[in-house]
């Protein structure tokens, strides 16, 4: 009997694990430099945690008979109905978790501009995005009566074409992908006048479009939606669309988890440097320096301000309605070393 099944399940399990460890770093970062968390990091969690329980439904219904032709699943009827049960309850999962680890960073960007036209395009990406999975959910689910002819065709009842939940499927995949697109671009607006180090720009602006790939794994896992021959043997073609959909969510939750790091390896090279010095003077205390720059840079109808930290760009505010320019300031804090261990001051809030 041909089947990819114990491949798809171990895909599913690593998708899912693997973004735990960029998320647990980014609470990690929170606590450490911000000392609380925020609601962008509540649904975070609660993506993951959805993640988790997709992955659960999803080894029933690999074990059910997902990720095998249906020529052989469907031999076993209740096993076929059972298969096709918990793909549905799988995706249903998947349409909650996708949306919030997406909304989690229009959270963060939120935090981070108050210029009018950018936080009404984050809305406007938060509340479309999760109306477009919950009118999924609603077709999933609404195309029979009783529902549970969705999956046991057998049951009396009426439905709708099959067409109009694929259509449904389909719209919602290639959507999501052209709103990961413009979230992956937003940074780029928002950095790009920034009176900073090239090199640093660079690697904020890329650290927080990473959420692009989200939508390589979208545009995937709508093409097979998109391809009608596969729908002729669902069993088969199915495993592969959940291990992409799951993808998706992975690769958003560690997008969205990637930019927290940044204070990390800050924090980590200034360590490094103020241990090796006080090494060499023979001394427990590192050098202590306190310096606080402001200037006011021309930038427009609207202004940036840039709180800087160890020459980093961990807080971004956008401004309006005060005088035009960009306001960058710089700050550096006070270091300690301890036997060997550095110690250093309250880290500036990243959002």
């Amino acid at each position: 009997m041909v089947s990819h099944s114990a491949s798809i399940e171990i895909s599913l399990w690593v998708v899912t694990f693997i973004p735990l460890a960029f998320l647990l770093l980014r609470l990690y970062c929170k606590k450490r430099f911000e000392r609380k968390y925020g609601a962008d990091d509540v649904l975070l969690v609660i993506s993951w945690i959805l993640c988790v329980g997709y992955t659960a439904l999803g080894h029933v219904a690999i074990e059910s008979g997902v990720g095998q032709h249906m020529s052989e699943v469907s031999k076993d009827r209740v096993r076929y109905v059972k298969a096709l049960r918990y793909f549905y309850l799988t995706a249903t999962t998947n349409l909650f978790a996708m949306p919030l680890s997406k909304t989690s960073f229009c959270v963060t960007l939120l935090k981070v501009t108050e210029t009018t036209w950018h936080r009404r395009a984050i809305w406007f990406v938060i509340i479309t995005l999760n109306a477009t999975c919950a009118v999924t959910v609603g077709v999933s689910y609404g195309q029979c009566t009783p529902v549970s002819k969705v999956w046991n065709s057998e049951v009396p009842g009426r439905c709708w074409s099959p067409r109009v939940l694929v259509y449904s499927y389909v719209f919602q995949g290639a959507y999501s992908v052209l709103l990961d697109v413009g979230l992956g671009t937003l940074p780029y607006l928002l950095i790009r006048n920034l009176q900073i180090n090239k090199r640093e720009k660079v690697g904020l602006i890329f650290a927080m479009s990473m959420g692009v790939f989200a939508g390589v794994a979208g545009a995937v896992k709508t093409a097979y939606l998109a391809t009608e021959s596969n729908w002729q043997d669902p069993t088969w073609y199915i495993a592969k669309v959940l291990v992409w959909s799951l993808a998706e969510t992975a690769i958003s939750i560690i997008a969205a988890s990637v930019p927290f790091l940044r204070m990390l390896v800050r924090q980590a090279s200034s360590t490094k440097g103020t241990t090796a010095r006080s090494r060499e003077n023979g001394t427990k205390l590192s050098n202590v320096l306190s310096s606080r720059l402001s200037r006011n840079v021309p930038a427009g109808n609207s202004s940036m301000r840039v709180y800087d930290d160890y020459n980093s760009e961990d807080i971004i505010l956008w401004e309006t309605g005060k005088p035009p320019g960009i306001m960058q300031t710089s700050e550096v804090k006070v270091e300690y070393a301890e036997g060997g261990r550095s110690k250093a001051g309250n880290f500036a809030d990243c959002t």
